[in-house]
């Protein structure tokens, strides 16, 4: 049905496909594999990824696709383009849209020195949003021209208002695009968009049948003893990833042999131990790594599900060589992967799936909870000025969850530059409030583990 509506919109009639589900359910399973069915086709991709940690923190997602695409911001390294002013000038002039006003849109809103990039403008006006949005939807319109273009975004229910006015604006305004537009997101979400061609598809748990598919692909088609099989399915109810994850955690622990054609108990039948849950066995997996290893991939979720490594770096305390090889190590274990379109000089990277950075977090003792927090704090007032001046908030978050109130409240009353967040945030949000129910991507947790808002500010 994907590929259908890929094919569609390649021809110019843009279609919109949200898949909806459960956590673990599949959906980003069944986003890598569409990606794999058309990566032989001329295409490009826009991906956004939203994050409840910054939920409240305007074109957030967007900010993180504009930075990747030109080379600039904080995680950027220093090369041959230049300065982030002349790296972005490079990369509108080859665009195709307006240079003049997508160069002040842009400088602004990614907090670009606009002595550099043009005259100041009043970034507080009721219009300054709006011309915004125009650039953005032009930006990604023009990128039509040339290919069809995947535009995916994931764990939309974590969507900031100002980013979902995007997309919305987007499926909206580009019905003749040459663009699939493909949105994750879990059940609660409620768009309200009654858009046409856009088509909701509601992922079910697998079958018995399924199941029993998928560990066998899983094992290369090798057999596991009845037993062993019968737990699985049962307790894994059909969620893909509970799934992969047990039956790996079932290979690679001390359980079984192989036994060339399948595999044996090692032990009596009585003895088997396998973990009840989806978060017993993402803990499982974790421990079986090696210490200094398990605490990269704690402090990494203790920042968010993306992460870059300059600011790992300054956290961790490790050298820059043995913290790349426990990135490496931790990518062989299918726990992180390179952030979508990372670069080559980049060092962006994200947890494989929310609940297992979700995990990792939850793993750590409450007091080194605080401690990274409080490290993660310090490395941004030292390091990020850009978070300082525009998103003091994130600031705020984590010295609030390293139990540093008056830190806290510091930045809570440090005024976002040019009061952007005051000035986009002004759609309500199309999602359930931060108190929902919904499982927490955002490390910066109050103590009682809600998604971050800071309780001080």
């Amino acid at each position: 049905m994907i590929r259908q509506r890929w094919k569609q919109g390649v021809e110019g009639e843009m279609r919109c496909v949200m898949l909806t589900g459960e956590p673990g359910i599949g959906k980003s399973r069944m986003l890598r594999a569409f990606c794999d069915s058309i990566s032989d086709d001329s295409h490009g991709i826009v991906s956004l990824h939203c994050s409840a940690y910054y939920r409240n923190s305007p074109f957030w997602p967007v900010l993180r696709w504009l930075q990747r695409t030109f080379g600039v911001g904080r995680d950027a390294a220093a090369g041959p383009g230049g300065t982030d002013s002349e790296r972005l000038k490079a990369g509108i002039a080859s665009l195709g849209v307006d240079a003049d006003e997508a160069l002040l849109v842009l400088a602004n809103l990614l907090g670009i020195s606009a002595a550099t990039c043009g005259p100041a403008v009043d970034t507080s006006s009721p219009s300054f949003k709006r011309r915004t949005l125009d650039v953005l939807v032009s930006m990604l319109e023009a990128s039509t021209r040339d290919r069809p273009v995947l535009f995916v975004v994931e764990d939309v229910h974590w969507i900031d208002p100002s980013s979902f006015e995007f997309v919305g604006l987007v499926i909206e305004r580009l019905i003749s695009a040459r663009l699939l537009v493909l949105l994750t997101a879990r059940p609660e979400f409620e768009s309200g968009w009654t858009f046409p061609h856009l088509v909701q598809v509601n992922l079910d748990r697998l079958s018995r049948r399924d199941c029993v598919a998928m560990i066998e692909r899983l094992t290369g088609g090798k057999s596991l003893p009845a037993l062993v099989l019968d737990q699985i399915v049962s307790k894994t109810d059909g969620v893909p990833l509970f799934l992969e994850e047990l039956t790996k955690a079932v290979l690679q622990g001390d359980l079984l042999q192989d036994a060339g054609m399948s595999y044996e108990l090692k032990g009596a039948a009585q003895a088997i131990a396998i973990p009840d849950t989806l978060q017993g066995s993402l803990l499982s997996r974790l421990d079986r790594l090696d210490p200094a290893v398990k605490e990269i991939a704690q402090v990494a979720a203790t920042v968010g599900r993306e992460f870059g490594a300059k600011l790992l770096g300054l956290i961790a305390s490790t050298s820059e060589n043995e913290l790349q090889d426990e990135l490496d190590c931790l990518i062989a274990a299918e726990i992180i992967v390179p952030a979508p379109g990372k670069r080559a000089d980049d060092d962006a990277y994200m947890f494989r799936h929310a609940l297992i950075q979700e995990i990792a977090y939850q793993s750590l003792l409450l007091a080194r909870r605080r401690h990274y927090h409080a490290r993660i704090a310090a490395a941004l007032e030292e390091h990020y000025p850009d978070i300082v001046e525009r998103q003091p908030e994130l600031i705020a978050q984590n010295f609030a969850a390293a139990d540093l109130p008056v830190r806290a409240i510091g930045y809570c009353s440090v005024p976002a530059s040019g009061r952007l967040r005051a000035r986009l945030t002004t759609r309500p949000s199309p999602m359930r409030s931060a108190d929902s129910n919904s499982s927490i991507d955002a490390p910066a947790t109050s103590l009682t583990g809600r998604p971050a808002s800071c309780h001080y500010c």
